[in-house]
């Protein structure tokens, strides 16, 4: 009868549907689809494919989406990599807390022990002129004290607030300064595309003679 039938047909079904889940769950390694085997946008989704709720950095269920063309992070330039290496080396070296100690000295003139507003004043415009100008000749802003990096740094040194700088804060400050304004106007050359060559070439010169004097 037709009912039979049917009851056969679904117990051989049944038994067919049992053993292949018992066969697949004694597989051998090699026959399991691996993790590093599957395609790669699994991982890494287009856009298209995220939920309503994803975000541009992460696609539905917290897996990262490859960023879109426009997207990525920009590399730095190569010459700003190497500017700020050499001002690391300059600023670390025992002739640049010598030298800037010596800054103090000359700039304390009343020998009170602190650089007030005015003294500052005078030397930051010797070390605008004698450093910063002379790296750049062909920038005309370099000649000019950067007051954002004076008020800047300031703040982060002058500790007891009192518009006066001791020695260890004056070479605090000095060091600041010095890394700041070079690598700021070094990134202004590398803006306007203008040749760094002959400034990159007088910074690692002048690196190099301090660090070897």
């Amino acid at each position: 009868p037709l009912s039979r039938l049917s009851f056969a047909t679904h117990q051989r079904l049944a038994a067919t549907q049992s053993r292949a889940k018992t066969s697949s769950n004694h597989s051998s390694p090699h026959q399991r689809i691996r993790t590093s085997q599957l395609p790669f946008k699994l991982f890494f989704p287009s856009n298209n494919n995220m939920g309503c709720g994803a975000t541009k950095a992460t696609a539905e269920g917290g897996v990262p989406a490859i960023p879109a063309a426009g997207g990525m992070p920009k590399m730095p330039d190569p010459n700003q990599i190497m500017v700020d290496q050499l001002l690391d080396k300059l600023t670390k070296a025992p002739q640049w807390q010598k030298l800037a100690e010596g800054g103090f000295e000359r700039s304390d003139a009343d020998d009170s022990g602190k650089v007030d507003a005015k003294e500052l004043s005078k030397t930051m415009e010797q070390i605008q002129t004698g450093v910063v100008k002379d790296l750049f000749p062909q920038l005309p802003e370099a000649g000019d004290v950067d007051q954002e990096a004076v008020k800047n740094a300031m703040a982060k040194y002058n500790k007891d607030d009192d518009s006066k700088l001791d020695k260890g804060e004056f070479v605090a400050f000095a060091t600041e300064y010095i890394k700041v304004t070079i690598s700021k106007n070094f990134k202004t050359l590398i803006e306007k595309k203008e040749d760094v060559k002959p400034s990159l070439e007088k910074l690692t010169k002048r690196v190099t003679q301090l660090v070897e004097s």
